[in-house]
């Protein structure tokens, strides 16, 4: 009872922000169609999921501190409360990928009837290249199918990348706050700069050259790609359970 209990907590205060996210991008795509239909000119919309990607990245940020301080209030165990997350990730996902589909459908119905362009991410990624240049891309109805299975498979794994960085950055000092950071854009700058620059320069690309076709099967298949993330939905689940259980919660923080 008490994971029904945060779980119907959670798809509640989780699904009304959505409902006005979902609000807000839908009034974005009939924004776009009223100024290209008003103006009589060419107009395009596209990669709409790169929004509910950020949405779904802060709701993993936002979901923790306070939803875990009301339910250790009410008696619910970290467990419990990490179950009940991971059971609103998946929710809020798929229903989050059905909205996109929704906005899919209709950005693509615009563009058959006006000089409005839509393409989603799914088609930018996975359709460039089928047609020729000038002629326009449209998902078939089936393909919708694997748009919901790819949307929802993401937004499931950035949700989880989100909590996972609240949880071990709400345990950080203050120092430790503004060290961590900064170390992370130091190490990034390394693996995208000093890397590639030493495998140029003393290894002849090698390193590059096995790494650029693993990047090219990931981005071959949207089967490929869902395999992926779900691999880095696993590992974040993992260290974001490790953090709740077993570092204790210190309520006096602030």
């Amino acid at each position: 009872m008490k994971l029904k209990s945060i779980y119907k907590y959670l798809v509640c205060q989780s699904g009304k922000s959505y409902l006005i996210f979902f609000g807000v991008i839908l009034a974005i795509v009939h924004i776009g169609l009223l100024i290209t239909v008003s103006l009589d000119s060419n107009g395009g919309i596209g990669g709409m999921e790169m929004a509910t990607l950020t949405y779904m990245l802060v709701s993993g940020v936002l979901i923790y501190r306070e939803s875990l301080m009301v339910s250790m209030q009410n008696g619910i165990s970290r467990k419990t409360f990490f179950i009940g997350s991971i059971l609103t990730f998946i929710t809020i996902s798929i229903i989050a990928s059905a909205g996109d589909v929704v906005i899919n459908l209709l950005g693509n119905t615009y563009e058959k009837n006006c000089n409005m362009v839509y393409d989603s991410m799914y088609e930018q990624f996975f359709m460039k290249g089928i047609y020729d240049e000038n002629v326009m891309v449209t998902p078939a109805l089936s393909e919708y199918f694997k748009i919901f299975l790819l949307d929802s498979v993401m937004y499931i794994t950035v949700s989880t990348i989100g909590l996972a960085v609240s949880v071990i950055y709400y345990r950080l000092s203050k120092a430790m706050k503004i060290i961590v950071p900064i170390a992370f854009i130091f190490i990034c700058q390394i693996l995208s700069v000093v890397i590639p620059y030493i495998d140029y320069n003393f290894f002849d690309s090698k390193i590059m050259n096995k790494v650029i076709p693993c990047m090219k099967w990931i981005v071959e298949s949207n089967y490929h790609l869902m395999a992926v993330i779900s691999c880095a939905a696993v590992l974040f689940i993992f260290i974001s359970y490790l953090f709740i259980r077993r570092v204790p919660l210190n309520d006096s923080k602030k």
